[in-house]
């Protein structure tokens, strides 16, 4: 029998907060940090448009690769050395000898960060619970 991994058991107990993301409200992101995105473009993370009242610039929707085989409307960032990681003091765990990020959503205002969701539990609901936060903390245009 195949296993759904949208499903999440309903004995599935909720992670408790740690602890190990309280630093990160607040914190700046390093000015010279860049990341590649799914276009192989280099993306300075402080310079991003995050602010949820900004526009997503035209070309950003242009990009081919996981954007477009998933239908996202942004660029996806490779973090895969773990600099953004490392950088941030994010939570990390090891499996099989290797680091892997415990599950954590951040958002980005002018290169700070505003927003932190972790633990995130259930991750099927993680999108929504961000787009809400999103919603209800859009700015106003002045």
């Amino acid at each position: 029998m195949a296993i759904n991994h949208a499903i999440i058991p309903q004995t599935l107990p909720a992670p408790i907060d740690d602890g190990l993301t309280s630093h990160l409200l607040g914190s700046l992101i390093t000015p010279d940090l860049t990341r590649i995105s799914t276009q192989d473009e280099p993306v300075k993370l402080s310079a991003l448009p995050g602010a949820p009242s900004e526009t997503v610039p035209g070309e950003w929707n242009n990009t081919p690769g996981d954007k477009e085989r998933l239908g996202l409307p942004y660029d996806l960032l490779s973090d895969e050395n773990l600099e953004f990681v490392k950088g941030m003091k994010m939570p990390i765990f090891e499996w099989e000898g290797k680091p892997l990020v415990k599950r954590c959503t951040l958002a980005l205002i002018d290169g700070t960060v505003e927003h932190v969701w972790y633990p995130v539990f259930p991750p099927n609901e993680s999108a929504s619970e961000v787009a809400a936060w999103l919603k209800s903390n859009r700015k106003t245009e002045g």
